[in-house]
Order: C-alpha cells, then structure tokens, then sequence
C-alpha cells in the first residue's frame, strides 16, 4: 500500500500477526468486512434529548435532501418506497432490535412532517400558503379557487400514492 503525506509517497506493508482461534475465524473464509456501527448511550435525560434532537435533525436534512435529488433528476420517484416498503423496513429493523425501530420511526416521523409541509393544496402547507397569501393581501383566497385547487391536487396526490404503492408491489414481486 501507499500513503500520501505532505506531497510526499510512502510505500508500506501490512502485515497482520495470525494466531488462530478454535471455533472463530477461519482464513480459508477470507475476510469479513462489516459496516461501522455506533451507539450513544446518553448519561443523562437531557443528553438523550439533545441526541434525539440531532438524529431528528439529520433525518429532516436527509429527506430534504431526497427531495432535491427528486426535483433535480438526480434522483428518481421509481426509487421511492410507501406503505408495503415502509412495513418491510419496519419488521426488518424490528427484527434487529428495538432500538433501530425507534430510529426507523424517528426518521420516518421526519420524513412525513417535511411532506405534510409541502406547498400542496390538501396538505396542511397548501394552506399555510392560502394564508400567507391572504396575510399578503388582506382578504381570503377565493372559495372556488381554494375548492378546485384541492380538488385537483387531491386526485393528483391520490394518483402519486397509487403509483408508490405499484412501485412497492413491482418491486416485492417482481
């Protein structure tokens, strides 16, 4: 192997000292590469809620995120997972422990607060924004417009979730 360090190559050579262990590792198996796993433990009440406070943080910043990757083609909605994704994720991190579940449902948590907040007719963003508007110009966004606005954001959500959820069935089947 090589390394680099201030502009300068090194070459060097690892060698690992072996002494085998009965009923552990064998080399005839190679080697087995895991991923690295962390855990905080919090000391205190406090301290537990600031790391929650910091995973439900990064969760926010993940969806956001995937939701510009989404807008920006990097992305694809084939690539989204509803309701039979999200039951096999949770009975797969279940099946670890307690713990990853939890986590799983803080992210999901997070994931469906930035979505509700999306500037959507029938969301509860679509009407933060018939209200920012109506703040704007001091009288309320007309009934007819608001009515068809979330009629035809309804159908078109509701479309959006028939194409999730055969996205969910093409993907456990096939």
């Amino acid at each position: 192997m090589k390394f680099k360090r201030e502009g300068i190559e090194e070459p060097f050579e690892i060698i690992p000292d072996w002494k085998p262990v009965e009923n552990r590792f064998r080399a005839s198996r190679g080697v087995i590469f895991s991923g690295l796993q962390r855990v905080h433990q919090a000391e205190s009440f406090g301290e537990a809620m600031g790391l929650g406070w910091e995973r439900t943080k990064q969760d926010l910043q993940r969806v956001g995120q995937t939701l510009g990757w989404i807008a920006n083609g990097t992305a694809s909605v084939r690539d989204l997972g509803g309701p039979v994704m999200i039951i096999q994720v949770a009975q797969n991190e279940a099946a670890v422990d307690v713990t990853r579940l939890l986590l799983f449902l803080t992210m999901l948590s997070a994931n469906l607060a930035i979505l509700n907040f999306l500037p959507i007719p029938v969301l509860d963003g679509g009407h933060f924004v018939f209200l920012t508007i109506e703040l704007i110009t001091r009288k309320p966004v007309s009934e007819r417009i608001q009515g068809s606005l979330s009629v035809l954001f309804l159908f078109l959500l509701l479309g959006f979730m028939l194409f999730i959820v055969s996205n969910d069935i093409r993907r456990l089947w096939f």
